[in-house]
């Protein structure tokens, strides 16, 4: 018996290995000709419960791949979201620190300006000041010969 379910087998399978269904002469495919009730009989139906088991097992598996597949793709969106929030974030930071950063050159410059010029103000006020000095010094020699002339014409001059 095995060998002729055997040859049976090999009959009812295409080129490609695949079992080809075998159809009756009403030429609906999958009508098995009448067996006797049996040990064949569950066998066909046992193998379509385990083939009806596999593929609703399958479509599940398929549904939570689906669904997971689902899930990483929102939260992938999420994650995007918030990293192009960060992103404009940061290139805001970085344009306050541009501008913060223009500003402190511009006074910088400013700055470097108004030392230039206390520096010369203070170079002015050094020759000036020395100036002063030289005239208050003139001054006092001028003041100290003319007493010393008067003191020295009146013990002289009796």
């Amino acid at each position: 018996m095995g060998k002729k379910k055997d040859k049976r087998d090999k009959k009812n399978r295409n080129d490609s290995g695949r079992a080809v269904t075998a159809t009756t002469s009403a030429g609906s495919p999958d009508e098995q000709p009448a067996v006797p009730p049996g040990e064949d009989r569950r066998s066909v139906l046992e193998r379509r419960r385990d083939e009806l088991q596999t593929r609703s097992h399958a479509v599940e598996d398929a549904e939570r791949d689906l669904q997971r597949a689902q899930e990483d793709l929102h939260n992938n969106a999420i994650a995007s979201r918030q990293q192009e929030q960060a992103l404009d974030a940061a290139l805001e930071r970085v344009a306050g620190v541009e501008k913060a950063l223009k500003t402190s050159s511009k006074q910088h410059k400013q700055l470097r300006s108004a030392q230039t010029q206390a520096r010369t103000a203070l170079d002015d006020a050094r020759r000036a000041a020395a100036v002063a000095e030289a005239k208050y010094e003139k001054a006092v020699l001028k003041e100290i010969v003319r007493r010393e002339k008067v003191v020295d014409l009146t013990v002289h001059s009796h």
